[in-house]
C-alpha cells in the first residue's frame, strides 16, 4: 500500500476500510478490504507521443500494441496478445459434458457443464490491466501515453458473453488510467473495412488464433484485430505501418514460412 501512495506522491490518497463479517459462515472470521482513492483533474489530451492500443473486440483474448511516435515517424514497438487463461482446457471440457448428457446422463453433469462455461474473468482482467499499464509507464519513460479501449457498442454485446469481461475491463482501465494520469480514449474502430480505400475487408482464411481479412480493391491484409490500428492512427494524422504489423500465420496448403515477430520505423 506504501508503496502505491508512493507512485502518486505528493498527491494525497484516501483510504476507504470495509469490514465484512458473516458469522453464519464462520464467527471468527473478519473480511478486511482498503480501497485507495485519488483525485485529480481529469488529464487532457496529450500530443500523439506514446500510444497503447488495446483490442478486446475478439473471443481471442485481448492484442495490444505498444507505439511510439514523434509526428513524421511512427515505430511499433511491441504487440502482445493476452489469451484468457485455461480456455482450450474448458472448452474440452465442456464438449466432453455434452457428449454425456446427449447420452442420458444427466444431473451431474449438467451441473459440472455449467461450472465449466462459468469463467471468473475478473482476477485475469486485472492482472493483464495492471501489466499493460506497468509496461507502457516503462517504456514510455517522461513521453506522454495515450490508451485507446477498442470497444464495441454495449448493445452489440449485449447478453453475450463477452459483455461482462467488457463492462469489468473497462472499469479496471479507467481507475487505472485515473490512478497513473494517463489519458483514456474508449470508443469502437472498424475491424471488417479497409483503412486504405474504405473497401470492404473479407475474411479469407483464419489459424488458431489470426483471423487474417483482405480487401479485393487495394490488396490489403491484415489480422483482423489489427485492422483497427490503423484506422487509430490513420484518425490521429500519423504514418501507418505496411501491413501486415505482424507477420501472418501461412494460409492452408501453403508453403509459406511465418516469420519471427518484427518492429519497424515508418
Amino acid at each position: 500500500m506504501r508503496e502505491r501512495e508512493e507512485e502518486v506522491a505528493p498527491l494525497k490518497v484516501h483510504k476507504t476500510v470495509l469490514l465484512q463479517w458473516r458469522p453464519e459462515k464462520d464467527p471468527t472470521a473478519v473480511k478486511v478490504q482498503i480501497r485507495l482513492r485519488l483525485e485529480r483533474p481529469r488529464p487532457p489530451k496529450p500530443d500523439p507521443q506514446f500510444l497503447v492500443f488495446i483490442d478486446l473486440n475478439s473471443v481471442h483474448g485481448l492484442v495490444v500494441a505498444y507505439v511510439a511516435t514523434n509526428g513524421l515517424k511512427t515505430r511499433i514497438l511491441e504487440v502482445n496478445h493476452y489469451y484468457p487463461p485455461n480456455q482450450g482446457q474448458r472448452r474440452n471440457e465442456a464438449k466432453k459434458r455434452q457428449r454425456a448428457i446427449a447420452r442420458g446422463g444427466r444431473g451431474v453433469n449438467d451441473a459440472l457443464l455449467r461450472r465449466t462455461l462459468r469463467f471468473d474473468s475478473s482476477g485475469w482482467l486485472k492482472s493483464v490491466a495492471s501489466k499493460v499499464i506497468r509496461k507502457a509507464l516503462k517504456r514510455a519513460a517522461a513521453s506522454q501515453i495515450m490508451v485507446h479501449l477498442d470497444a464495441p457498442p454495449s448493445g452489440i454485446l449485449r447478453h453475450s458473453c463477452l459483455q461482462g469481461t467488457l463492462i469489468s475491463f473497462k472499469k479496471i482501465l479507467k481507475n487505472l488510467c485515473a490512478w497513473y494520469g494517463i489519458h483514456l480514449q474508449v470508443h469502437p474502430l472498424p475491424s471488417t473495412r479497409c483503412p486504405h480505400c474504405g473497401g470492404k475487408l473479407k475474411e479469407v482464411y483464419r489459424s488458431k488464433r489470426v483471423r487474417v481479412m483482405s480487401c479485393d480493391k487495394c490488396a490489403f491484409e491484415e489480422n483482423r484485430d489489427l485492422v483497427p490500428l490503423h484506422w487509430y492512427l490513420k484518425k490521429l494524422r500519423l504514418p501507418v505501418p505496411p501491413t501486415p504489423v505482424l507477420p501472418l500465420p501461412p494460409p492452408p496448403n501453403s508453403d509459406r514460412q511465418g516469420d519471427a515477430k518484427v518492429a519497424g520505423v515508418f
